[in-house]
């Protein structure tokens, strides 16, 4: 459960981890090979982040050409997905919200999909991650945008507003209905929010989109959301090198250093939940973005999740779903999910995972770019 953070911290933890990208990986714009060079193109303006597609292609104007397709497919899927803002002529997830107990409204296929997506997974992974658990999240953001606004002022929501925003976050209440290609919430006050799950998504929607284009080899990162396609065409490379982020870099001053790991992919995904991006402080206290359900506080079980799986979407959904579980019961439903692999980052930076990416990992396990 997720609660959106001001563009200008989301960006620079983005720069710090795209610098730290660019560094691992090489990425120096000079030819990469007999027929391909690596490129870079980046935008602001969609799911409240920066978003980079770096890949090889034989010119520049090749890889605009790809480019474009990806920021163009980013921003129609921010206008269906967002919650916040109407858009002339379409009906999206903020449609829906406002005919709570009113109507049904059909929406484009992709907010159809996503709904049905979370919804089949809530109920496979226990309900951890719950997309309508907007009431009780939009009662954190108003008292973190209070803190964030004055310290002085900064307090953690009274027992009794959440639970009656709790009251509101029945998810068998989200009807909806494939052949009408309608989304209802049966009661007033519902609110979907799509925030631990929209952005993963979209990566991979945009990925499988460049990828029928013609791009086959590269890598979109929406906010740290990362989707992985093919392998780099460098003919060298086997894997591309994605950074662990430390969850205690100071990543808007020092965009060096934020590595705890690097873990060595292709065609995956890799996408991780923390506590370090999205939270304000009561005294000495951190209130992260990521609320359970039941206890309708921030988990504290770790310092972050990383989940790899070649589903992005799926892969957003389960570093939520695993951040909000003991680091035990994550660990045997990850390890019940074929092709599923996790990393917990634990305070003081001591990491667990799953066993087969370990190998993958250039200091955990010994891997390296050239694997097979």
């Amino acid at each position: 459960m997720t609660f959106q953070q001001p563009l200008r911290r989301t960006a620079a933890v983005f720069v710090a981890l795209a610098t730290l990208l660019a560094a691992c990986l090489g990425f120096t714009g000079c030819n990469a090979g007999v027929d391909y060079t690596k490129y870079t193109y980046q935008f602001y303006g969609t799911f409240d982040t920066l978003v980079q597609i770096v890949g090889y292609a034989r010119s520049q104007s090749e890889f605009d050409y790809y480019s474009k397709i990806g920021e163009q497919r980013f921003q129609a899927l921010n206008r269906i997905f967002d919650i916040y803002s109407t858009y002339t002529g379409l009906d999206n997830a903020k449609t829906v919200n406002d005919n709570a107990g009113i109507a049904p409204v059909k929406v484009p296929a992709e907010l159809l999909a996503l709904v049905k997506q979370s919804i089949d997974w809530y109920g496979k992974t226990g309900g951890k991650c719950n997309i309508a658990m907007g009431p009780v999240i939009a009662v954190w953001k108003k008292y973190r945008d209070l803190a964030l606004a004055d310290a002085t002022k900064a307090q953690v929501p009274p027992t009794a507003e959440l639970q009656e925003a709790a009251t509101h976050c029945d998810l068998s209440k989200v009807i909806v209905d494939d052949a009408a290609g309608t989304i209802y919430l049966e009661e007033k006050g519902m609110v979907l929010d799509l925030g631990a799950v929209a952005k993963g998504y979209a990566c991979e929607l945009v990925a499988q989109d460049l990828q029928k284009a013609g791009l086959v080899s590269c890598i979109v990162d929406g906010g740290g959301n990362i989707r992985i396609v093919g392998r780099p065409a460098d003919g060298i490379r086997q894997r591309w090198g994605v950074g662990i982020q430390d969850p205690n870099a100071d990543t808007s001053s020092d965009s060096s250093a934020v590595s705890l790991d690097i873990v060595f992919l292709h065609d995956e995904s890799f996408v991780t939940s923390g506590d370090y991006e999205r939270y304000y402080m009561v005294g000495t206290t951190r209130y992260c973005h990521l609320i359970d359900p039941v206890t309708l506080m921030p988990a504290r079980y770790f310092r972050a999740v990383a989940v790899s799986y070649p589903d992005s979407g799926i892969a957003d959904f389960m570093s939520t779903t695993l951040f909000l579980l003991p680091y035990d019961e994550g660990r045997a439903l990850v390890e019940s999910i074929p092709g599923m692999d996790a990393i917990w980052i634990f305070d003081g930076n001591t990491m667990k995972m799953t066993d087969n990416i370990k190998q993958y990992m250039k200091t955990a396990g010994g891997g390296s770019s050239s694997m097979p």
